[in-house]
């Protein structure tokens, strides 16, 4: 498989592999049929996954087209309409947490994170994995409305790419800035399957310095 061509593949509460299709038995709303707006996946992890893969096996419903959202140019928007709001959402620890039967993960952590240096790094937002909030309730409100502005740009179709994904097609992205989503899809209309997974950033830029490296060595020869 591909990411196996590039890394080890990263194993969640959802195993190595993990299959997006309409289910009785729920542990997420991605297995739904309900619109899923863009979102990052595993906000609840210490360590968020770096990239994600989803490979369509079935696309026959009627919907269920995909939607991408590149996050670190939505918040450089908010940065630009309001240093408050990029402030706040870059500082203020969100309690996300997600629990199942064998799994009970919490993680409180901004929406925007950076490295040492102030460089953005991660988008942190699964919209409903956010656990109920402490603190005054004008702390609270403030953080709301940045929190409200961000996911209205999030949800602008402008800042969208709004794709149809076909049988035998695989789209791969950075978890840790690039959203994704659907639209809702019609269950009696026809199948619907995704197969997915996860993966590091590092373990890419690891295989392309591997790659480079027998480029160089096979010029010398």
């Amino acid at each position: 498989a591909i990411p196996e061509m590039i890394g080890p593949i990263r194993v969640s509460n959802f195993g190595d592999t993990f299959e997006v299709a309409n289910r009785q038995a729920l542990t997420s709303n991605a297995y739904t049929a309900i619109s899923l707006a863009p979102h990052s996946d595993l906000s609840t992890r210490e360590y968020i996954p770096g990239l994600q893969f989803l490979y369509c096996m079935v696309n026959e419903a009627t919907g269920g087209d995909s939607i991408l959202a590149d996050g670190f140019s939505i918040a450089e928007q908010l940065r630009e309409e309001s240093t408050e709001y990029y402030e706040i959402l870059s500082t203020t620890p969100i309690p996300w947490a997600n629990k199942d039967k064998n799994t009970d993960y919490q993680y409180s952590v901004p929406v925007l994170e950076h490295d040492r240096t102030g460089k953005l790094t991660t988008i942190r937002y699964t919209y409903w994995l956010r656990a109920p909030m402490a603190g005054s309730f004008e702390s609270i409100n403030t953080f709301y409305a940045a929190f409200r502005r961000f996911q209205e740009m999030v949800n602008d179709r402008s800042n969208q790419a709004v794709f149809r994904l076909k049988a035998g097609q695989m789209m791969a992205f950075d978890n840790r800035r690039v959203l994704h989503g659907r639209t809702a899809f019609d269950p009696s209309s026809g199948d619907r399957l995704l197969r997915g997974c996860y993966s590091e950033r590092d373990e890419l830029d690891s295989r392309l310095r591997i790659l480079a490296r027998q480029e160089r060595k096979e010029a010398l020869a």
